[in-house]
């Protein structure tokens, strides 16, 4: 999709939105956009928008919305490099997935299947599991903040200051609060 043609879907969903159901819609067009912008190769604007999709997924409490911007985000954090963050976010995901019985679409699958083979290539086996293991212990909240965190601390190079999970998690949720409110 070139520029132009990304332009005009943006439009398109803005205008769409207000006749079609409101936040959740907007939920919908703006994963399926952050998916468009990885596949031009647009991490930085698929995180930006993977972001607004979760703000707004968490806000109406569609826990399914959660995952798929969660899954679109950790794969925009991949392709900034940001692989231990991708990696604690991917744990989390698979074990909601699990927990919840969800099946992912074929845009779902795809963005998984990159994932999967970009942690994989950038990580290895005992790091990769590891960190999984410790972002499958997240619960929803933490998960959340800590993507919202690190999604706005990647797009503006502040990433190095960014608390890890467990930081997040270890001081009473006051991190998790820092986070949110990014």
């Amino acid at each position: 999709m070139g520029c132009g043609r990304r332009r005009s879907a943006w439009a398109r969903v803005r205008r769409a939105v207000p006749g079609a159901g409101g936040r959740y819609h907007l939920e919908i067009g703006l994963g399926n956009l952050a998916a468009y912008q990885l596949v031009k190769g647009d991490a930085a604007r698929a995180a930006d928008t993977a972001r607004q999709a979760l703000v707004i997924a968490d806000e109406i409490g569609d826990r399914t919305g959660v995952l798929i911007a969660l899954e679109t985000l950790a794969l925009a954090l991949a392709e900034f490099g940001v692989a231990e963050t991708a990696a604690w976010l991917h744990g989390h995901i698979e074990a909601a997935h699990r927990e919840l019985g969800l099946v992912r679409q074929e845009t779902e699958r795809s963005i998984h299947d990159q994932l999967s083979s970009s942690l994989a290539a950038a990580l290895a086996p005992q790091t990769l599991a590891r960190l999984s293991t410790e972002g499958a212990a997240l619960d929803a909240r933490a998960a959340i903040a800590y993507a919202l965190g690190a999604a706005s601390s990647a797009t503006s190079l502040e990433f190095a200051s960014f608390a890890s999970p467990r930081e997040l998690t270890a001081n009473g949720g006051a991190s998790t609060q820092r986070a949110m409110s990014l």
